[in-house]
């Protein structure tokens, strides 16, 4: 017979390939694979091929899961179309619901979608149904070694499809009674300081925190306290147990039952998750502690990993893409340490009164999440916060014995009373509780990629001490830590460097990198409320453990010099070259040149006293190894280059940043041919509205010989060169780069 728990294993087996996979085989092969997968479970098999048959059963839908998501994207983009959406959220211009009619067609398994635009004549809200009528474009993110990815975040949570609204019309314009709720608690607590925070631990609606909150809570490790997921879940489930024990206490003996509380646990769970407006965490939760609930109803006494392994189970048959969600990692893995730690290193020691003992465990607890949680936290969020660990310990009882018990009172109270009271004593609480927070020190250190293999230590020590390795074999046990901190020790090759361009949107940002060092050459873009220098650049470097010791600003276009004061920020004294006289900054004109790690750079454009226009002035770079070549070209335009290619001799090169994006002011055939290149790296954001790069300029490069590259296609692109020549990689191109980081959609999309 089929155990549970081992069954639940093969489940995860099998779903685990859409982590890796590069492609997705289409429908026919996943049903061939679903036929094999019922005939080995229901056929004349061995116990093992049954396990495999379950496996393969799983995959099978991971696969038809994924295969539906890629099919509605190629199905509903690219065509102008009218449909039906049911809102979810909305926010400003930006709101995201579910696609419930396709033209005339009902749609089963409805999609996510993000709309932009203002709905005219008319409050939006939560529940109302529209009639939109515009193009739907797949899921697209930036993608760049070590960064984040906004296409498996968005597959994980089903917003596969996005789009700008052309016409829209209000079907059903009542609110959810949700909507209702959140409207009547924002007039109640108007007024107070932490209203937004409020707002976050009551629904979910984490889009008004402030952004020095959002610091605070990153750098002190307790972010995970203000999103409703397992922690708040199991409250909510835990206040319904209590409150299902306190009404049999009043009951007769021969009607008290022990499912009571149980199925009372999970109706509570299952309001507060309708509370969060369904988010994918506070859902999972949901069906981890009903799975745990039935485990329980039919008396199970089944150890913790085995219960881990079904709920996990339960989870991912509900919905595989859950697997891509760095959120549902990170509740496992916090679950699994959790369980580990309490096995391997249990709390000991004399009896003391409840109250120590308590402050103890809470203690113990803390420590084993804090250290067994690296290996996840390090790729993830790549830093470490050495203030979590105090932090938590004043913030998690805070929060889950007094802030959200009072949020789950007022919430009831709105039912009969105005709980004006309660949210005072919540918004006293909050601010006690950040105001501790704000007066640690900042605690928040950036590591780099070496310190993924370095945080698995802590795993190692455990299992050390428990087992007493260190006494019966203190060699291996060196041998491992060895191995383990072996990236410290490694050395880049003396004789190589590399060229990135990084895939930053609309704008341009490339990193020049050799001997541990950085020299980079324009900053990306800036908006308002942030900069490609905060989100991408500095990341970028601190992953790759690369200090940026010059910078050239090719020209002041804000997609150029974007990110400029975030590097300024965190380096005073890095050196610039711009084109223009700017205080503190070497003046970038034809003739000057410098060297740096051995490298030449060589400003080929513009003539000291030009007066073209901005793009035109963009200062030209040759940067040269004595055998490689590398052309940096910024937005430079047609005028320019045709004075520009006078002077062939300068400007050859093996690589060729595009000019101006692709667009077909730039990329003349004299530049094209004259540089006689052999690779053209053009930087663009995907959908952007100046349709870049121009069809007729790619075409004009690949019909000189260039293999074209660009970051809207390819993602990140980077150039090795050595001695023996060079190689070109791109993020989106190599063979082991998984399915959900690819292009999705068909060229066309970009224009």
């Amino acid at each position: 017979m089929l155990q549970l728990p081992k069954l639940s294993l093969w489940i995860l087996a099998g779903i685990s390939p859409l982590l890796w996979l590069p492609t997705i085989p289409p429908f026919w092969l996943i049903l061939a694979c679903t036929c094999a997968g019922v005939w080995g479970f229901l056929g004349k098999h061995s116990l093992i091929w049954r396990y495999c048959a379950c496996c393969a059963l799983a995959l099978s839908w991971a696969l038809f899961h994924a295969q539906t998501a890629l099919t509605t994207m190629a199905e509903m983009s690219g065509k102008r179309e009218t449909f039906l959406v049911r809102i979810i959220s909305t926010q400003g211009e930006r709101h995201q619901g579910k696609v419930v009619q396709w033209g005339s067609e009902k749609i089963l398994f409805a999609p996510g979608v993000t709309l932009y635009g203002v709905l005219p004549e008319s409050q939006p809200c939560p529940g109302q149904i529209w009639q939109v009528s515009g193009t739907l474009r797949p899921v697209h993110g930036q993608y760049n070694a070590g960064g984040y990815s906004r296409q498996r975040s968005a597959l994980a949570n089903g917003f596969v499809l996005s789009g700008r609204m052309a016409g829209v019309q209000v079907i059903k314009p009542t609110c959810s009674l949700r909507s209702a709720l959140i409207h009547r608690v924002e007039q109640q607590t108007a007024h107070f300081v932490w209203k937004p925070v409020i707002h976050a631990l009551a629904f979910g609606e984490r889009a008004s925190v402030s952004a020095n909150v959002r610091q605070i809570l990153r750098e002190t490790g307790t972010a995970h306290l203000m999103a409703i997921s397992g922690l708040h879940i199991a409250q909510a489930g835990g206040a319904g147990w209590l409150l299902a024990r306190l009404i049999q206490f009043f009951l007769p003996a021969h009607w008290i039952r022990p499912s009571f509380p149980i199925i009372t646990s999970i109706i509570c769970a299952a309001g507060y998750t309708w509370l969060s407006g369904g988010n994918p965490p506070a859902v999972r939760s949901l069906i981890a502690l009903s799975t745990w609930g039935i485990i329980r109803l039919y008396q199970r006494q089944w150890g913790a990993w085995d219960v881990l392994v079904v709920c996990l189970a339960c989870v991912l048959l509900f919905d595989p893409l859950t697997l891509l969600s760095d959120s549902f990692w990170l509740s496992a893995f916090a679950v699994s340490a959790l369980i580990f730690w309490c096995q391997w290193q249990p709390l000991n020691g004399a009896k003391k009164s409840r109250r120590v003992r308590f402050v103890v465990a809470m203690f113990h607890l803390q420590c084993g999440a804090s250290l067994l949680l690296l290996p996840l936290q390090v790729p993830l969020f790549q830093g470490i916060s050495f203030t979590s660990l105090p932090a938590n310990l004043v913030a998690v009882p805070i929060v889950t014995f007094l802030i959200v018990p009072l949020i789950f009172l007022g919430l009831l109270a709105n039912i009969f009373m105005a709980p004006d009271l309660i949210w005072q004593w919540v918004d006293v609480l909050l601010g006690v509780l950040f105001g501790v927070l704000a007066m640690l020190p900042d605690g928040w250190l950036p590591v780099d990629w070496r310190m993924s293999a370095v945080a698995f230590v802590p795993w190692c020590m455990v299992i050390i001490l428990r087992l007493r390795w260190w006494r019966y074999s203190p060699f291996t046990c060196a041998a491992v830590l060895v191995v383990i901190c072996t990236p410290w020790w490694g050395h880049k090759n003396q004789n190589s460097w590399q060229v990135h361009m990084l895939d930053v949107g609309h704008g341009l940002a490339m990193v020049i990198e050799r001997n541990g060092y950085a020299f980079l050459y324009d900053t990306g873009n800036r908006w308002e409320g942030g900069d490609t220098g905060q989100q991408i650049i500095l990341p970028w470097l601190d992953w790759h453990n690369l200090v940026p010791q010059g910078v050239i600003i090719s020209h002041e276009h804000t997609d150029h010099n974007g990110g400029l004061a975030a590097i300024q920020a965190k380096w005073p004294g890095i050196t610039q070259w711009r084109n223009g006289l700017h205080p503190g900054a070497y003046h970038c004109y034809q003739g000057r040149s410098w060297y740096w790690q051995g490298l030449s750079f060589d400003v080929v454009w513009p003539p000291q006293q030009y007066q073209g226009s901005e793009n035109n002035r963009s200062c030209v770079v040759s940067v040269s190894d004595g055998i490689h070549r590398v052309l940096l070209t910024g937005d430079l335009e047609l005028p320019a280059e045709l004075l520009l290619t006078k002077n062939p001799n300068s400007m050859k090169a093996d690589i060729v940043q595009v000019p101006h994006h692709g667009s077909k002011s730039s990329s003349g055939v004299r530049l094209v041919k004259r540089a006689e290149g052999s690779v053209a790296l053009a930087s663009v954001a995907r959908y952007n509205p100046w349709n870049m790069p121009s069809p007729a300029v790619v075409e004009r490069y690949q019909q000189n010989g260039y293999q074209w590259y660009d970051t809207a296609l390819h993602g990140q692109v980077s150039v090795s060169f050595s001695f023996s020549g060079w190689r070109i990689s791109a993020q989106r191109a190599r063979f082991f780069t998984p399915w959900y980081h690819r292009w999705f959609g068909v060229r066309p999309d970009n224009r």
